[in-house]
């Protein structure tokens, strides 16, 4: 990095997300986005303790991935999450954290959009004491690559919907593989990050770059995690 690139903590970070936020997270098949998610909730939980429920969903074993890195740099994800971190597992056959909701896959979007719909608020409600949650969901890219086209803009639409009416303080951060994403043109990126309120790219195991925030000094900064 740069010399006058302006170097941001995640905890200034976290003190400027808003109610009901949308956050996109973009990574490389080339980067290690478990090792920023460590950090995250280490720093979360830090900063926040039990006034925060955070929500992790896990699409098709994506949360495996985060685990096998995590170990590879000597963090124990199992113990960072414990059992306050509620894991909404879709998909896949690996369990990682405390699992308290699980849906199949659904040959059917139709039929999937209400079963994960009926999840998410059951996950809702069970953090109803808490002042704001935190909804972090990896393999959202890889769900997509199931759907038809059709589908894809569907899924796309819906969550658009979900994000920008949430009725209570969820604050969405999505996590998705960029080397994926763009094989979901056209429609698919540009829709979505048009929609949400930051994004950001991680550049390396403790750092992410700031692409597009609703904060004008953000933009362009580095977040040191």
């Amino acid at each position: 990095m740069g010399e006058n690139v302006g170097i941001i903590d995640v905890e200034r970070m976290l003190e400027r997300m808003i109610p009901r936020d949308t956050i996109l997270i973009k990574y490389s098949s080339y980067s290690h986005p478990g090792i920023v998610f460590c950090s995250f909730i280490k720093v979360l939980k830090e900063q926040y303790g039990d006034k925060v429920g955070i929500i992790v969903v896990d699409i098709l074993d994506n949360l495996s991935i985060i685990q096998y890195q995590a170990e590879a740099f000597g963090i124990n994800l199992e113990e960072l999450l414990g059992d306050e971190v509620a894991v909404l597992k879709l998909g896949g056959s690996i369990d990682v954290g405390n699992v308290m909701e699980r849906l199949k896959v659904s040959p059917s979007y139709l039929i999937h959009r209400e079963k994960f719909k009926e999840r998410i608020e059951l996950l809702t409600e069970h953090f109803k004491d808490k002042e704001f949650i935190i909804k972090i969901t990896f393999g959202f890219d890889k769900f997509l690559m199931l759907l038809d086209e059709r589908e894809r803009l569907l899924q796309i639409h819906d969550m658009i919907r979900c994000l920008t009416t949430k009725p209570s303080d969820v604050r969405d951060i999505i996590c998705i593989n960029m080397d994926l994403w763009k094989h979901l043109k056209p429609y698919v990126p540009e829709y979505f990050e048009e929609a949400v309120l930051f994004i950001g790219e991680i550049i390396d195991p403790h750092h992410v770059k700031v692409l597009k925030s609703i904060a004008p000094d953000f933009k362009g900064k580095i977040i040191e995690f």
